[in-house]
């Protein structure tokens, strides 16, 4: 009887039981929306000349010839993506891409282009300029189709793809290093394009605009009245940060409203969890 005696005078002294519950997984937070800050619109630069600067800032990027002289007619039955890019190694060169499409952004020797399938679907190749090789990138749905496609500072490849049906439409954003695999994020809301900065990205559309993050989770942002425009509608693909455009915790879209997305709690969800908050 000697061990029963000694384990009941251990559970005397133990105190009383506590129990650990762990949260509801399915539990959404309440995140208060962010406020979005009226800003002036920058005025134009002078020296803006249409090129496509590289989210790094390391490239620009004109489409066409990089002499006026190279601009002379050719076989119109062989159709041709045109680009000249500089970089502080090379200064400027031509390169070409051999089919008709449209330069959506380049990196680091990588050009996006959007050209159409053979089915008449618009794809989003990628095209290494030296090797001269083309890839299409294939999305993990087959039935989503590309909105918006670009580069991140990184080098990471981010956009907008169009889902669900004429009657049910949805819009995810797709993000994923250029070899692969692609991951796709459905949106709170629809969107016409996004803006990224470090893990977390700013999707905007003409109802409105909102914080995503690839552990799951949204935030709506609150935008000053009179600011928020949609972008002009198109059967084409567009470049992804043509409306927003992020930069140390920071986003500005359309120019004229500022979204503070890094107060102190880094890329992880403030309420500490997975949930979605769409408000």
């Amino acid at each position: 009887m000697r061990p029963l005696l000694l384990l009941a005078s251990v559970a005397a002294c133990a105190g009383p039981q506590r129990l650990w519950a762990r949260p509801d997984a399915a539990a959404s937070p309440t995140l208060a929306p962010l406020v979005a800050e009226r800003i002036e619109p920058a005025a134009p630069s002078p020296a803006d000349d249409g090129a496509i600067a590289s989210a790094d800032g390391r490239s620009r990027t004109r489409p066409g010839h990089c002499t006026p002289e190279a601009e002379a007619p050719r076989n119109q039955s062989e159709p041709e993506v045109v680009g000249c890019t500089f970089t502080p190694e090379r200064s400027w060169r031509e390169w070409r891409y051999p089919g008709a499409g449209d330069l959506l952004d380049v990196y680091d020797g990588v050009a996006l282009i959007a050209q159409s399938s053979p089915s008449g679907v618009l794809d989003v190749v990628r095209y290494d300029i030296d090797q001269g090789v083309a890839r299409v990138l294939t999305l993990p749905e087959p039935t989503a189709r590309w909105r918006r496609a670009g580069f991140t500072r990184s080098g990471m490849l981010v956009g907008l793809v169009r889902t669900g049906t004429a009657e049910r439409p949805g819009t995810s954003w797709v993000r994923g290093p250029l070899g692969g695999p692609f991951t796709m994020e459905a949106l709170p809301m629809e969107a016409d394009d996004l803006g990224v900065e470090g893990d977390l990205g700013l999707c905007v559309g003409a109802s409105g605009a909102a914080v995503v993050s690839p552990l799951g989770w949204s935030r709506g942002v609150q935008m000053p009245p009179g600011t928020l425009r949609g972008a002009a509608t198109g059967p084409g693909v567009g470049r992804a940060g043509e409306r927003v455009r992020c930069e140390a915790g920071q986003c500005v879209i359309d120019g004229v409203a500022r979204v503070t997305l890094r107060e102190g709690g880094g890329g992880n969800d403030p309420a500490g969890t997975s949930g979605r908050d769409t408000h």
